[in-house]
């Protein structure tokens, strides 16, 4: 028996749409083909191809699922780390490097002030990317006098960038 087009097409769109795209774009070679109908032979080895390629993704997708987790909460997170803190991170990752390492390679680089009061504090065009935060503190000194501290954090968007930064190089 031979299924129109029409038929095929109701047929079809019970699937996933990844699915309904790649049995409609074989169709479509078929007709320019000069095929004037699709026998059910046919019609099975394209669906038999489609849930092939389709079990591919999903695995592919599965396999990748833990690094979109990881990577969605590390950017979604309202908390930042410390510079040291991302020097361990990348060295667990592979790429072995000391938090003062680090200073230098992200003053090096632009990333951070080099020289006087600006010195590790965060490039403003890196500040408005969202990859550092500032954290302004106070600290008491030996005789009492209060001194304001300003600490630069990586924010969650800043640890991702930087770890496929170093990782990719």
């Amino acid at each position: 028996m031979l299924l129109t087009k029409m038929q095929t097409m109701d047929l079809m769109t019970g699937y996933k749409i990844e699915l309904r795209i790649k049995v409609n774009r074989r169709w479509e070679q078929l007709e320019n083909s000069k095929v004037q109908s699709v026998s059910r032979i046919d019609l099975a080895r394209m669906v038999i191809e489609v849930e092939e390629e389709n079990q591919r993704l999903q695995i592919e997708a599965k396999q990748n699922e833990h690094k979109v987790l990881v990577t969605d909460a590390v950017i979604g997170s309202t908390s930042s780390c410390l510079i040291g803190e991302l020097a361990k991170v990348l060295s667990q990752n592979g790429y072995t490097i000391g938090q003062n390492r680090l200073f230098d390679w992200l003053r090096d680089n632009g990333y951070l002030g080099k020289i006087g009061e600006r010195k590790n504090i965060p490039n403003q065009q890196y500040i408005e990317q969202g990859l550092f935060e500032i954290k302004k503190g106070v600290r008491s000194g030996k005789d009492g006098v209060l001194h304001q501290t300003t600490t630069p954090k990586v924010t969650g968007k800043g640890q991702v960038y930087f770890v496929n930064k170093f990782l990719n190089q």
